[in-house]
């Protein structure tokens, strides 16, 4: 049998070459089944939506979660609809319509294989027990792996295939895991960076023996999939990510209710959100809103860096500022929130269409700004500063203030997940992320936040905002659901439909 030795680089370049057709495939797909034309309508469902079109349910649901990552669509409220992206570029009616040149050079086998797809009804019952495929008769070879039965040829064919994908994957996880003795694997879904997650991860797994699996997702990327999930989770733990959205997935029953006997060493204020909640999640570490800004790039411009929200209006700020998408990220959500505790709801909104002509972009997650400053991409970013100290310890050219009106704070929550599949493990988790040992990894990390554990230790970059002014933010108003999707659907309607 051959020996491997590990690839030198990873092969992630390859994987986008390789996928780039389907996904090229998939929006030509989509533009000729008329999915953007019909969301341009209205949002809708996925059964709405191919009911309307007379496409294929479970197929039509496979296409826009892919359009969905790509950023083409959002969803919210249970439903579909086009972001901004798409009604500038992938609506016919528009005078920017890319169609004409996606149409240019696409795979045909991806396109006419996802369009037969859309158009062959039942492809839901197309699965057997325990999923797996049931026989098409169409001669492929997954009919032969249905079966049980494969030649030779089919077989070598098919390893060749997983081989080539799969190789360099399988050996850095045999190189470098010890999976002696494993029987579960804990899924975690994290939101407070992505090293910080994986560190978490690791260091759980060597202090306690029980393996994880964390995947790293915008807030709003997180509680879509745990309430698409609701009747057969996942995931064990939700871990990181701002607390509002925590507030209603406890509202909406998607969380186990478990009172940690670690409670005890948090701040007063962690305990009494855990409290509040009914011990369905608890406060992990808080975080502040601030302005990041490159002084290399605003100094070239000859513009001064914005030391208060008025500043940000300013028209000398056209096209420099990002903020991240109140939709899909508890960053923006929490700027939302904080512009309201200062402004009152309407004062926010005016505020905002102020401010719109200044923003070059809506991200669809928060921890955007940070690199974007830094490359010196935008000049202003608006985000939690820890974002932007990370920059700052990396060595770029990043300033950070605390706008002088005072700024919004939020809480990072931990939640288990109700129903999921290792509840001993979950709350195993739960209990040692608490610790003052785990709240001490962000140091490692450089992703400082202000964790709850009072032993834990602050590094200086965080600590100088541990008591900056802050406007009341409060989690169980914005976090309501019902609250939640109103003012969501406002800003939806209001700032983010409109078109410069």
């Amino acid at each position: 049998m051959p020996r491997y030795e590990t690839p030198a680089a990873d092969d992630s370049r390859i994987w986008d070459v390789f996928l780039s057709g389907a996904y090229h495939g998939a929006v030509v797909a989509a533009d000729d089944a008329g999915i953007f034309a019909a969301l341009n309508d209205g949002p809708a469902t996925i059964q709405e939506l191919a009911g309307k079109l007379d496409l294929d349910e479970r197929a039509t649901g496979v296409l826009l979660r892919l359009l969905a990552a790509h950023g083409l669509v959002v969803f919210r409220n249970d439903s579909f609809d086009l972001t901004l992206d798409a009604r500038l570029y992938l609506l016919k009616s528009s005078q920017f319509y890319w169609g004409p040149m996606l149409h240019v050079g696409v795979s045909s086998w991806h396109r006419d294989t996802l369009m037969a797809k859309l158009s062959q009804k039942g492809s839901a019952d197309a699965v057997g027990p325990l999923g797996t495929p049931k026989i098409s008769g169409d001669g492929r070879s997954i009919d032969d792996w249905a079966s049980g039965s494969i030649s030779l040829e089919r077989a070598r064919d098919v390893a060749m295939r997983m081989h080539s994908h799969s190789l360099p994957a399988a050996i850095g996880a045999a190189k470098h895991y010890d999976f002696t003795g494993i029987q579960k694997i804990l899924d975690v879904g994290g939101g407070p960076g992505g090293y910080a997650c994986e560190l978490a991860a690791q260091t759980f797994t060597r202090d306690t023996g029980i393996n994880v699996a964390m995947v790293r997702k915008a807030t709003g990327e997180v509680f879509a999939q745990l309430r698409a999930e609701r009747d057969n989770p996942k995931a064990d733990v939700w871990y990181g990510g701002t607390f509002d959205s925590f507030v209603q997935g406890a509202a909406e029953g998607l969380f186990a209710p478990y009172r940690s006997p670690n409670l005890k060493e948090l701040h007063p204020w962690a305990q009494r959100q855990a409290s509040a909640m009914s011990d369905r999640a608890v406060a992990i570490y808080r975080i502040v809103i601030g302005f990041g800004t490159n002084s290399a790039l605003l100094g070239k411009k000859r513009l001064a860096a914005p030391r208060c929200w008025a500043d940000l209006v300013k028209p000398e700020y056209r096209n420099e500022v990002e903020l991240s998408n109140p939709v899909t990220s508890g960053t923006g959500y929490t700027i939302l929130a904080t512009l309201i505790a200062l402004y009152g709801e309407d004062g926010a909104f005016d505020y905002l269409k102020r401010l719109r002509p200044n923003v070059v972009r809506f991200t669809q997650s928060g921890t955007a700004q940070g690199p974007s400053v830094a490359r010196g991409e935008v000049g202003v970013g608006v985000s939690f500063v820890h974002e932007f100290i990370t920059q700052q310890l990396a060595g770029f050219p990043v300033d950070i203030a605390i706008p002088c009106e005072g700024t919004g704070d939020a809480l990072g929550g931990m939640a288990i997940i109700n129903g999921g599949p290792n509840p001993t493990e979950a709350r195993a988790f739960y209990d040692w992320a608490l610790t003052k040992s785990a709240q001490e990894l962000a140091n490692r990390t450089k992703n400082l936040l202000l964790p709850a554990n009072r032993a834990a230790q602050i590094r200086p970059e965080a600590a100088r905002y541990a008591n900056v002014k802050v406007v009341d933010v409060d989690p169980a108003r914005f976090g309501a659901p019902a609250e939640r999707k109103r003012l969501l659907a406002r800003w939806q309607r209001e700032i983010g439909d409109a078109i410069r």
